[in-house]
């Protein structure tokens, strides 16, 4: 009887474990998805910065030349 009562502390140990791992790997896969979300909005954010940098320099130049 004893050994039946051990077995089954072990099995639900076991099981505990694995619903720990699943539950892990879940909420890696969720960060590495918002990771990968996050990376494409950064790098979209830049993108449409250089292009207002650049437009701002065009309009400088185009207003220091009518004051020259």
């Amino acid at each position: 009887m004893r050994d039946l009562k051990e077995k089954a502390s072990v099995e639900r140990i076991k099981a505990k474990q694995e619903a720990r791992l699943v539950n892990m790997e879940k909420e890696r896969d969720w960060f590495r998805r918002e990771a990968l979300e996050l990376d494409k909005m950064n790098k979209d954010h830049k993108r449409v910065l250089m292009e207002l940098r650049q437009r701002l320099e065009t309009v400088s130049e185009d207003r220091d030349f009518m004051h020259q």
